[in-house]
């Protein structure tokens, strides 16, 4: 939170910038940038896109550690799910 600081002091900054494409960032430092009319509608669409990108990081290497990285294993999807990870 601390970064949407520096896009509340300059928000058309290179600083602010950077860091609307950042995804545990951009939450914070777009909504700065638009309040003080800084941002055009394309970074805006591009900072979401590559924030919802991000996120899917996540579930896409829970996926691969579960399946991929499991051979010999036939593996049901409800075992990829789970929170917890699945016994051998």
């Amino acid at each position: 939170m601390a970064l949407g600081l520096v896009a509340a002091a300059s928000p058309s900054g290179l600083t602010a910038r950077i860091l609307s494409f950042v995804p545990p960032v951009a939450p914070f430092v777009v909504p700065t940038r638009v309040a003080r009319a800084s941002i055009g509608v394309g970074e805006q669409i591009a900072a979401v896109v590559v924030t919802a990108a991000g996120g899917c990081f996540a579930p896409a290497a829970r996926v691969y550690e579960r399946v991929i990285l499991r051979t010999g294993v036939r593996v049901s999807w409800r075992d990829v799910l789970r929170r917890t990870k699945p016994t051998s």
